[in-house]
């Protein structure tokens, strides 16, 4: 086995390619529904891409269409293993014949141990970019199997040199923003600006403007990517149980919801899965700030029209590629997904379209939802420190709330419109903590205009200091309570209080405190009416006393539900 390193997945793949003897009018067989850096390196080439089927179960190659498309012209087969789920190799095997094949594995974590993929066909390649299960910045790989082949591959490699150093300087500090907006979690969020920022030329792009002309097809691997690469592959595979476990959630939450997705033997980059209205969700989880990913959006992503024909691609020629295209939206599958977002990301796929009448709703929210919780809360706790934050402050907060693992948050609409809410927390001081390391530079914008002031400040100081403090109290808490006038009295308020206790007792908290303050006189004859018991009063604002209510989720097995 030889291992060549190169700029790009797709050097390596135009570097195999080369050194089997592929040249202008040569076919080279490739699936439709992938992407168009796999098509780029036959373009420079001017070898003929020759696109086959998928299969909808996998969405990987229809082999059963694999013979016909082989003629006395083709000189490779290159098999995609799309989303990490690899192709039935043998079968591959058996059907090319004496055709070469190269396996696209930039869908797969390289194993410590060799196994089938990745060494079935003559080569494999892999790529590290970003979106890819090793991230180690812009940097491909060719695995190369056949020893006649890794002979003339090493013959050439020796012509590649190593890019600039100004490009090298970019890609480290692309490479570097890459890790921050990780950290954050923003990364899925900042692509429309990586893609507009590269057609503007202000950073290097994911594709070629004109691949003929390209310097990229001469270059090794840059020397920070190198440097780096045996560190990241490390972090993968570690992470190859936790992402094993993202992806259990995945399929058990969509295929309780009669989805269908495809089951690899290893961790999958991401989970597929077919939707009615593509756009309509890919839409709904951006306004949720929920990672969703919409490619392939064409069969050739992101290719269409001229462009697409260009590579190649008849339309009509591959039904399936382009029912996938416009209705297949994949989850990611990396270690550090949060569980929360997975359950948001099967909530998602389980909301309804619309609904009549009174409904609670546990998430995820649209902007406009939480838009309208931070509203009731500035209006209804018009009292309150938060609330002389602002809206856009409180919108911040709640965004945090209804994302957070510590946290449930409960709206009640009404024909659609909200009427109510109620959140909780498992551990004030964990959401605080967490907000702090996490939203800080969304909130900044929101909250430094409101803190200007002194008085402000020591407020703030003080809420933080009640969130940290250590008393006899439980940690579980109710955060927030409103109904809208026009809604009381029809028992929403006992059913929002009912599905926040079953939460906490459902995750094994036994007792729950309210704080409340003392004018609130409809919360004191609220809290006495579904059995709480004042326990005792504290200041969370000098000047401002509050009552202290604790309520014993046991009481729950002891009483009979609410009607409304």
């Amino acid at each position: 086995m030889t291992e060549l390193l190169y700029y790009r997945g797709r050097v390596a793949l135009h570097a195999i390619l080369r050194g089997l003897g592929v040249s202008a009018g040569d076919e080279v067989i490739v699936q439709a529904y992938t992407c168009a850096a796999v098509i780029e390196p036959l373009q420079r080439l001017q070898a003929v891409p020759v696109y086959v089927d998928i299969d909808r179960a996998t969405y990987t190659m229809d082999l059963g269409r694999l013979a016909a498309a082989i003629t006395g012209r083709t000189r490779a087969i290159v098999v995609q293993h799309t989303f990490g789920t690899p192709v039935d190799l043998d079968r591959v095997l058996a059907i090319a014949g004496d055709v070469p094949v190269v396996e696209d594995c930039a869908h797969i974590t390289e194993p410590a141990e060799r196994g089938p993929v990745g060494t079935s066909g003559v080569a494999a390649f892999y790529s590290y970019e970003w979106g890819k299960p090793v991230i180690a910045g812009v940097g491909g790989k060719a695995v190369v199997n056949d020893e006649r082949l890794a002979a003339t591959m090493r013959e050439q490699y020796a012509a590649y040199t190593s890019p600039p150093a100004r490009r090298e300087a970019v890609m480290t500090a692309q490479f570097l923003a890459h890790q921050v907006a990780s950290e954050l979690g923003v990364t899925w969020r900042l692509r429309a600006l990586y893609r507009r920022l590269s057609k503007l030329g202000l950073v290097v792009g994911s594709y070629a403007a004109d691949v003929a002309a390209s310097p990229e097809y001469q270059w090794r691997m840059t020397r920070s990517v190198r440097r780096r690469l045996p560190r990241r592959t490390a972090k993968a595979r570690n992470g190859i149980t936790r992402r094993t476990t993202v992806a259990a959630r995945y399929r058990a939450g969509v295929t309780r919801l009669g989805f269908g997705v495809p089951t690899p033997l290893m961790p999958p980059l991401r989970v597929p899965v077919a939707v009615a209205d593509k756009q309509g969700l890919l839409q709904a989880a951006a306004g949720l700030r929920l990672e969703v990913g919409d490619w392939f959006a064409t069969p050739v992503h992101p290719l269409t029209g001229e462009a697409l024909e260009a590579a190649g691609y008849r339309p009509g020629s591959c039904p399936n590629a382009e029912w996938a295209a416009k209705h297949v939206v994949s989850f990611p599958v990396r270690a550090d997904v949060d569980p929360h977002d997975v359950e948001r990301g099967i909530d998602l796929l389980g909301l309804p379209d619309s609904g009549d009448g009174l409904r609670i709703l546990s998430g995820p929210f649209s902007d406009a939802q939480i838009r309208a919780v931070a509203e009731m809360h500035a209006t209804e706790v018009a009292h309150g420190f938060l609330s002389s934050l602002g809206v856009p402050a409180l919108e911040v907060l709640y965004r945090h709330v209804a994302a957070s693992r510590h946290c449930a948050l409960l709206l009640a609409v009404d024909g659609g419109r909200p009427v109510g809410y109620i959140c909780g927390s498992l551990d004030t001081s964990a959401l605080v903590r967490e907000f702090i390391r996490r939203r800080w530079w969304v909130a900044a914008p929101a909250l430094l205009p409101r803190l200007l002031s002194p008085g402000r400040v020591f407020r703030a100081i003080e809420t933080l200091r009640y969130a940290q403090s250590d008393n006899d109290f439980p940690k579980a808490e109710v955060i927030n309570f409103v109904v809208l006038p026009p809604a009381r009295g029809a028992g929403l308020a006992t059913q929002l209080f009912d599905r926040l206790m079953d939460w906490f007792s459902e995750r094994g908290e036994t007792a729950v405190k309210m704080v409340t303050g003392e004018q609130q006189r409809r919360a004191h004859g609220f809290y006495r009416k579904v059995g709480a018991e004042l326990r005792g009063h504290t200041s969370i604002h000098s000047g401002t006393a509050s009552r202290v209510y604790l309520y014993r989720t046991a009481l729950r097995e002891q009483k009979p539900q609410t009607t409304p």
